[in-house]
């Protein structure tokens, strides 16, 4: 008697939990191979291929949370700084950030989801 009541309890939970809307305008990736999707954000192209086979952790958080924009700034190779493991000065994670910000100029970033995953640190 007691398992059905408390079966019955769990259904009831279930079926009337409604969860917190949530509404993603954007998300916007940082990063290096493990977040790079092979497609330039600028429409310009670097020379940077996809690194999978398969999809990867932003696509699946991007189609998870149903996100009216998706942006990834990531290159292959970035380092946590300025530098590339391939180029100086060049599309490390602070350099996306930075090209990011300037390219953002209007200063607002409200409502904006940002990652910044699987990087390095450089040990210059």
């Amino acid at each position: 008697m007691l398992l059905v009541i408390i079966l019955l309890a769990t259904t009831h939970a279930r079926i009337f939990h409604k969860p917190r809307e949530f509404r993603c305008q954007s998300l916007v990736v940082f990063g290096d191979s493990l977040s790079d999707d092979g497609v330039e954000a600028t429409g310009e192209s670097h020379g940077f291929t996809r690194n999978s086979n398969g999809k990867i952790w932003p696509e699946y958080v991007e189609r998870m949370l149903q996100c009216d924009e998706y942006i990834n700034y990531a290159y292959s190779g970035a380092k946590s700084g300025q530098d590339n493991f391939y180029f100086e000065g060049w599309s490390g994670v602070g350099w996306q950030e930075q090209e990011t910000e300037k390219q953002w100029s209007n200063g607002k970033n409200d409502g904006k989801l940002t990652f910044e995953h699987s990087f390095e640190l450089d040990r210059n």
